[in-house]
């Protein structure tokens, strides 16, 4: 994991529009932060925001939008 790594702040559209669709631009910060050659950051507000806009408009994609906040710890 590169030390010098980008911090890219992530608001809610492209957390949200990443998880809709594995293409385009907001997928493609994503997979950067997947693959660790950026640091994802969030806010705690951005967060809640996206759940509750999964939970409303795509329950069939909570699972996966939780998951990868699970499991790559973006930095609040």
């Amino acid at each position: 994991m590169p030390a010098d790594r980008w911090r890219v702040f992530l608001d809610t559209s492209v957390l949200i529009a990443g998880t809709i669709s594995r293409t385009g631009a907001s997928a493609g910060l994503l997979d950067l932060g997947e693959a660790e050659e950026i640091l994802i950051v969030v806010s705690q507000q951005v967060l809640v925001e996206a759940d509750r806009v999964f939970l409303a408009k795509f329950p069939e994609l909570i699972g996966r939008f939780r998951d990868f906040i699970h499991n790559h710890a973006p930095l609040l």
